[in-house]
């Protein structure tokens, strides 16, 4: 009898086991499938809606011309804020951006880049990878609002958040 009670013991230990390591893959696997879902922004209130200008059209995955890598004045740097002053933007053109990256990143593609800004919804673009530690990107006139942008690069690097963020202000 000693013999049952320790072997139902042990089976009672190994089915727990087997529960919390089920539990925890589970709980591992839900969180990577919804940590790329983001919640929504929040409504304008009345006073910033009629503020706002009007939206203007972009192509959802608009291609930079040819002429960036060329026009590129604006450098950013991952981890640190630049302020862009408003006049020196010309009216109705991209804002042509080279983002540097660290020397750790020279293999990394890029498979998304994401552009978020206080005053428009999150627009996906085109990516351009000239060398090794930089890219670059055209930033659509229509969303170039006074206000914090945030630029994001989706790469496949290996980790948990394969994410690079570079940002830029307008006063």
């Amino acid at each position: 009898m000693p013999d049952e009670v320790e072997r139902n013991r042990q089976t009672r230990t190994r089915l727990a086991f087997r529960v919390a390591v089920v539990g925890l893959a589970a709980a591992g696997v839900g969180w990577l499938l919804t940590s790329g879902i983001r919640a929504p922004s929040p409504a304008p209130s009345a006073e910033t809606a009629q503020a706002r200008p009007a939206p203007v059209p972009v192509p959802d995955r608009a291609a930079p011309r040819a002429t960036v890598e060329e026009s590129a004045q604006i450098q950013l740097v991952q981890g640190t804020t630049m302020h862009i002053d408003p006049h020196s933007l010309a009216p109705g053109d991209p804002l042509a951006i080279r983002l540097s990256l660290p020397p750790d990143a020279s293999g990394m593609g890029i498979e998304a880049t994401w552009l978020y800004g206080d005053n428009h919804d999150p627009t996906e673009i085109q990516a351009q990878r000239p060398g090794p530690g930089e890219v670059l990107i055209e930033y659509p006139a229509a969303l170039l609002t006074p206000g914090r942008h945030i630029i994001e690069l989706r790469t496949d690097e290996i980790g948990p958040i394969p994410l690079r963020r570079f940002a830029f202000e307008i006063p």
